[in-house]
Order: structure tokens, then C-alpha cells, then sequence
């Protein structure tokens, strides 16, 4: 059972009122704020807010945060936040829980701009909509410098906000401008991460883009990016992106600039371009684009694995396929994915690509064949379902997620990049990974073909598992650890953790030497099992303890057994940093027996 943990705003109190109560130096960070209906000559507290978000910027320091409350900011952001020192003291501007708050500029501003970074760095946007109708070129530009002497914007987060409109108010026959995308990282502007945004209706031309990131060591991460003029998401051009990672994202319905005769162009899904190391997995691509997944003109050494590309009006995954005279692609690897084409072009087509592998890949629909081209590349062509319906959920409702009985599952080669599906889920939940974006959950088995096994395996990728602790199920008492794995600078935990009080009665909270937080290093605040089979744990580094980052158990729930019955305990977890600001982890509750039976 998977949980995507959407924190509340008394699961944040609590857990920030952990922190100050553990911590007094970071208790002396400040939070302000901003509404419609403050003054900027206001001290910006919550009772006397700022008016202008650009005159709360300019009282931040590092590990300060600016509240937003809810309406429409008409105002443009140009290079005017303060810079953080890490990502344990960012500055962050949010909006407030639960307000819907805009930034748009008006016309006669006429800014370049929603937010312009220049030379800032360790920011935090959250939860905004930024609204680039009036703006004369992106909504977002990370403005970095290709000479490294000069200092670029680095470590920026985008996070959970709302990117749209960029070249709205202008108009355009199909001439090239290639200045309206939601987002531009350009030169060393290094290490921006864009996470679970929704970016839409940006451009002009096919030149703009949802994200143009020309720029390097990007994380691309649960966005949804979708009716944009040009391409999802471009990487690299007319300089070198290096080692980019664009994953889980929905893409879908881009490239939809049409010309002065009114074609349509050339927009793609996904583009590689210029660059080395990029790595593209997990994806869901849909409809209109050119080519669901294009690399060329110098994308080398990229790995595309596990995505689901279905009904582009191209090529499902081009790879080489530039002008002749061009900088094709080098080492191009192209593993357990699939693609359903319905337009009469290949599903999957190496043209001048030079040592391509195409291999474990599943191909469906008009012109599914796996083609290597006649244009010079080369290529390892082995292994692929040809023509293979992948039995799909739902088509119609694009549910691409597999049915039982798939030739996809359990079908693709175990690739150690992918450690979760789109969703979350632990790969592989059978002998194999499956191809595509999702993962196929298998069904319970029979309770005597049930793994008699406390002990998974370790994720790969960072994590946080609610497990049974090892040799704990004596004199009908279990212990449920919360395990972390392969985290970084975590500072605190909470856990919301549920049971049937007829089946499970919470007991004791236990930790100690053998758990990450203790009695040594660490404040504990437990609510208490209570009589509807609720149980709250928070906890919290006390200074001088350092942040914990690796793998191990946070602490142990113990329960006595009233029943023994599956599934007896359902978790929350949520982990923080050293400001109380909750840090995105996958968590998985492992449904087990009450004896320690491991079910999933």
C-alpha cells in the first residue's frame, strides 16, 4: 500500500512546534508575511502584514520563510529574493496553506518576467500561480551565465505551483521568437529542481516550451506539463546539459503551434538535445506531440527507460533523427518501455544514432516495428514485443496502468535507476520489472504462498518503509518501525499511524541505542495510542545533533495483538529538515500479518 503524504496544516504546526521546542537557534528563524490588505510600512507579522511580496523579500535572511495569503499579486519578481546558505537554511517563499495566490503583472509594468533568478540561490517557491499573460518573454528564467568566472542561480526548487500564460497577450504568424516558455534555465544555472508543478498554455511558437532547461544537474520530477506550443520538456540546446534527470512526469497534448499555412510543428514530449548523461524514466506521454521522446543533435549517452508513450502524431522514440548535416547521438539506451502509436510512422526508430540499443521494449498499434534507419547509425535491436497489445486499464480514460495478464509484466530487465514506478510503487512487485510507467501490483496470494519474511529489500532510491521489526512478535506484542532509507539531512519525523482497536491496542513507544532518534539526541513528542486506534509520534534532533542522513529505524510503535488479522497497521510518515519544512520521500505502509507475515 503506497501513501503520497499531503501534510496538513495542524500536521505542520505540530511538526514545526516540535522543531522550535527542540531547537532554539532555529526557533530565532523568522517567518513573515504578506496580504492584499496589508501595508508595506506594516512589520509584516501575521496581524500586520506587508502589502507587496517584493517588500517582504527584502527583510528575508537565510532559513526565513515569507507567507502569501490568498489573492492576486500584481508584481514581477526580478532577481529581487535573497539568496539562502543550504538546503537545510533556504529562503522560501509560500503561498499560505490552503489560499490560492496569484502573481501576474499588468501589462503596462511591462515586465520581462514573473520571476527572473540572476544570481540567487537555495530558494523555495511553493504553491503559487505564476501567470506570465503580460510578462514579454517567460513566465520563469533562470538567467545563468555560460562563463563559469560569473556567478549563475543555483539550487532553486519549484515546488507545487502552477507556471501558465507565457506569451498569452502576444500574437504571432508562426515566426520564430523562442522567448515564451514557462520555464528557461540557461548556462551554469545548475541544479534547479521542478517538482510537481502544472505547466501549461506557454508560447508563441514551437520554439517555446513548457521547461527549456539548457542548463545542468536538473531534477524534473511529478510535473504536469501539457498544452504548451513547442515541446513538454527540452534539454539542451546550442550548449551542453549535463547529467539532467526528467522523471514521473504527465505529458501530454504539447506542440500546439501551427504555422502561417496552419500545420502544425514540431513540438516533442521529451527532447534531448546538446548534452551528456541525461536520464528519462517513468514518463507518461500522450497525443499531438511529433515525437513522444526525440534524441539528437548531440544528446549522447542518454538512458530511457520505463515510459509509456501513447498516440503521438510522429514517432513514438526518434533517436538520430536531425538533419543529416547535424550533430546526431551517441549511446543512446532505450530499455522497458512502451509505446501504442495510432499515426503510420514507427513506434521506435534509430536513424543516425550511433551505438543505440533498443532492447526490452514493448510495441503496439499502425506501425509498431522496431526500425533501424537507413541514414548511417547503428544500432543493438533484441529482446522487444513487437506488435503486442500491452492490455492497458483504460484507453479511453488513459489509465495506462497494467491489467492482469499483461505480456508487459515481469517482462523488462532490472534497471537499478528505476526503484519506483509513476506512483510510487516499489519495483519490481513480481520476478521482473514491468514494462512502462507503471508498475502491475500483484494481487494477494493465497496465505500459504505468503513470503514468511520480515525483511525487503532495500530501496535504491531515498525512502521511508513502516515495517515489522525483526524478531519482535513475542508474548503477542508487535513492534512497527519506521525505517528510512538512503535520506539526507533529515532533522525530524512525524508518524500518523491507524489501527482497528479490536485488532491491535498500541502499547509503548520505544527507541535507543540501536534507533536514530533517542533519548541522547533527539525530543519526542507522543500523543498517545487512543481509544479509536490513533497514534501521533513526533520527533525532533536536539542541538548540538546533527541531521541524520542514511539508513536506519527512526523509532518503534509497539502494539499487543487482540486478533491476528492482515493489515493491521496503516502509517503517515512525514520527514523534515532543520526548518520544520517537510521533505518529499515516497513512503510505503508494507501490509503485514499480525505474526509477521509479509503480505505486500
Amino acid at each position: 500500500m503506497q501513501f503520497k503524504f499531503k501534510p496538513c496544516l495542524l500536521t505542520l504546526t505540530v511538526i514545526v512546534l516540535v522543531m522550535m521546542l527542540s531547537n532554539p537557534t532555529q526557533a530565532q528563524t523568522n517567518i513573515y508575511y504578506v496580504s492584499v490588505k496589508g501595508d508595506d510600512n506594516n512589520p509584516g507579522s501575521e496581524l500586520q502584514p506587508f502589502r507587496t511580496i517584493n517588500r517582504g523579500v527584502r527583510v528575508l535572511q537565510p532559513g526565513d520563510t515569507l507567507l502569501v495569503k490568498a489573492g492576486t499579486y500584481k508584481e514581477a519578481l526580478n532577481n529581487s529574493i535573497p539568496s539562502g546558505v543550504s538546503w537545510e537554511r533556504p529562503v522560501t517563499l509560500q503561498a499560505f496553506p490552503g489560499d490560492k495566490v496569484t502573481i501576474k503583472p499588468i501589462r503596462k509594468q511591462k515586465a520581462e518576467r514573473v520571476i527572473n533568478f540572476r544570481s540567487n540561490h537555495y530558494i523555495v517557491i511553493d504553491g503559487f500561480i505564476l501567470d506570465g499573460t503580460y510578462v514579454l518573454y517567460e513566465t520563469v528564467k533562470f538567467s545563468g551565465n555560460v562563463d563559469s568566472a560569473i556567478e549563475s542561480p543555483h539550487h532553486i526548487r519549484l515546488i507545487n505551483n502552477v507556471i501558465r500564460n507565457a506569451g498569452a497577450a502576444q500574437s504571432s504568424k508562426g515566426e520564430y521568437r523562442a522567448f515564451s516558455s514557462g520555464v528557461l534555465a540557461t548556462g551554469n544555472a545548475n541544479y534547479i529542481e521542478y517538482i510537481n508543478n502544472e505547466i501549461y498554455n506557454n508560447g508563441v511558437t514551437d520554439f517555446d516550451h513548457g521547461i527549456y532547461q539548457i542548463s545542468s544537474y536538473a531534477l524534473i520530477d511529478g510535473n504536469t506539463i501539457h498544452n504548451n506550443k513547442g515541446t513538454g520538456i527540452k534539454i539542451g540546446w546550442g550548449q551542453n546539459a549535463v547529467d539532467n534527470v526528467v522523471r514521473n512526469n504527465l505529458i501530454y497534448n504539447n506542440n500546439v503551434a501551427r504555422g502561417a499555412n496552419g500545420k502544425k510543428k514540431q513540438g516533442r514530449g521529451i527532447g534531448v538535445y546538446a548534452g551528456s548523461g541525461t536520464l528519462v524514466y517513468n514518463n507518461v506521454i500522450r497525443g499531438a506531440h511529433h515525437s513522444g521522446i526525440d534524441v539528437t543533435y548531440g544528446g549522447n549517452n542518454t538512458l530511457i527507460f520505463n515510459n509509456t508513450i501513447y498516440n503521438t502524431s510522429g514517432y513514438g522514440i526518434a533517436v538520430g533523427f536531425g538533419e543529416p548535416t547535424a550533430q546526431s547521438a551517441n549511446n543512446t539506451i532505450v530499455r522497458n518501455n512502451i509505446v501504442v502509436q495510432r499515426s503510420s510512422l514507427a513506434a521506435i526508430i534509430n536513424m543516425r544514432g550511433t551505438n543505440t540499443v533498443i532492447e526490452n521494449n514493448l510495441t503496439f498499434g499502425k506501425n509498431s516495428d522496431v526500425i533501424q534507419g537507413e541514414g548511417g547509425g547503428n544500432a543493438i535491436i533484441a529482446n522487444n514485443l513487437i506488435g503486442v497489445d500491452p492490455n492497458f486499464v483504460s484507453i479511453s480514460q488513459f489509465d495506462f496502468a497494467l491489467r492482469s495478464g499483461s505480456p508487459a509484466i515481469d517482462t523488462g530487465t532490472i534497471l537499478y535507476e528505476v526503484a519506483r514506478d509513476f506512483s510510487g510503487r516499489v519495483r519490481p512487485q513480481g520476478n521482473g520489472l514491468d514494462l512502462g510507467a507503471f508498475e502491475f501490483e500483484q494481487p494477494l496470494l493465497p496465505q500459504s504462498a505468503r513470503l514468511q519474511s520480515s525483511v525487503l529489500p532495500v530501496p535504491i532510491e531515498a525512502a521511508i518503509r513502516v515495517e515489522m521489526r525483526p524478531s519482535s512478535q513475542t508474548d503477542g506484542v508487535m513492534g512497527v518501525s519506521i525505517n528510512l532509507y538512503n535520506l539526507t539531512d533529515i532533522y525530524g519525523i512525524q508518524a500518523q499511524c491507524v489501527t482497528d482497536p479490536t485488532v491491535m491496542v498500541g502499547t509503548e513507544l520505544s527507541y535507543g541505542s540501536d534507533t536514530i532518534f533517542n533519548d541522547d539526541n533527539s525530543l519526542f513528542i507522543d500523543q498517545a495510542y487512543t481509544a479509536d486506534g490513533q497514534w501521533v509520534v513526533g520527533v525532533s534532533r536536539l542541538q548540538p545533533a546533527e541531521a541524520f542522513s542514511g539508513n536506519g529505524t527512526a523509532f518503534v510503535l509497539n502494539y499487543q495483538v487482540q486478533t491476528p488479522v492482515s493489515r493491521p497497521v496503516d502509517c503517515t510518515v512525514m520527514a523534515v529538515d532543520m526548518n520544520g519544512r517537510p521533505i518529499p520521500v515516497p513512503v510505503t505502509s508494507i501490509e503485514f500479518n499480525a505474526d509477521g507475515t509479509i503480505i505486500n
